[in-house]
């Protein structure tokens, strides 16, 4: 999830601040953002709450990868 990283920069949060907005753990964004591990639906909406976009943003690049 490229675009996490990034609308989470442009936002302005450290891993750790989003990871705390979110309750979660520093190391769990950052799985997420290296593609790891995917975030469940509610955490997708609540990420794309945070960071003020779409769900479908978030998960763009990764849709146009794998198709």
């Amino acid at each position: 999830m490229d675009r996490l990283r990034m609308y989470r920069v442009r936002k302005g949060y450290t891993q750790e601040a989003f990871a705390a907005l979110l309750g979660v753990d520093r190391s769990t964004v950052s799985k997420w953002e290296n593609g790891e591990i995917m975030p469940r639906v509610q955490r997708l909406l609540q990420m794309a709450a945070l960071l003020d976009v779409d769900v479908a943003a978030l998960l763009e690049k990764d849709a146009q990868e794998k198709g």
